[in-house]
């Protein structure tokens, strides 16, 4: 869990701080909270799609579900 939510705040830090000016300059208006909602929005689900292969991984460590080649982490995640 601790790796994963590492993994999800680095992610959804460094795109919302790529995708803000970017965003901004698309957007083109006075008030940037617009461009900075949408750049999180952005932020969070990119980050999203990393974090869920890792907390299935964590699940099905968890309960035992794994199968023959998933028995750690790294292996794991070969099989999404």
């Amino acid at each position: 869990t601790v790796l994963g939510f590492g993994v999800e705040g680095a992610m959804k830090f460094g795109v919302y701080e790529t995708l803000k000016p970017q965003f901004v300059e698309l957007f083109n208006t006075p008030d940037n909270t617009i461009p900075f909602l949408a750049a999180s929005v952005c932020a969070g689900a990119i980050a999203s799609l990393f974090l869920c292969p890792l907390e299935r991984v964590r699940i099905n460590m968890v309960t035992g579900t794994e199968t023959e080649s998933d028995t750690g982490l790294f292996s794991s995640l070969g099989s999404l």
